[in-house]
């Protein structure tokens, strides 16, 4: 049995209960075997531990990014990655090239944190770890998968970040 605890501006951190139904004259107790709420995990630690982030955990992209933490990264995955490298003429040119590969990963990773029940359906500007060489923002774009027109970000939703939106300029 586990005990979610999604609490607001937290996230989820879920504990197992390991013991329960322990009658007390005042009540009843649950052991759980976490403190619910506070994350107990580094970023670089759950992408090594995840096999479908493998390839990206293997650039230490996140490890080396020692600045402006807190960040929220969109991760690639295996696949998302694997199909960049299909491309021999720019995609794979592009992760080979180790500047160029980190401009790219910094434009996925934003110095906040953001939350995605936090988020309504609409579009963002938010910078990304670009930001302090370049000033660039992405538009971030939340949708739902189920076209949900309620306001509120859904259990399932779509996130374009295609859109790029230069502030100096003010271009795409």
């Amino acid at each position: 049995m586990f005990y979610d605890a999604r609490l607001a501006k937290h996230g989820y951190v879920a504990s197992q209960v390991v013991v329960w139904d322990e009658m007390a004259t005042n009540g009843i107790i649950h052991t759980i075997n976490g403190l619910p709420g506070i994350p107990t995990e580094k970023i670089e630690d759950y992408i090594a531990r995840n096999g479908q982030f493998s390839k990206f955990a293997a650039y230490q992209f996140v490890q080396n990014l020692t600045l402006g933490a807190p960040y929220t990264f969109c991760a690639p995955t295996n696949t998302a990655l694997l199909a960049m490298e299909g491309s021999t003429t720019v995609g794979l040119v592009l992760l080979q090239n180790q500047t160029r590969r980190e401009y790219i990963f910094r434009r996925h990773a934003f110095p906040m944190q953001l939350l995605l029940e936090d988020l309504q359906l609409k579009s963002y500007d938010v910078a990304t770890a670009n930001y302090a060489f370049t000033r660039e923002e992405i538009r971030l774009t939340v949708s739902s998968a189920n076209n949900n027109k309620r306001g509120m970000c859904p259990s399932r939703i779509l996130i374009d970040l295609s859109s790029f939106r230069n502030p100096s300029t003010g271009s795409g």
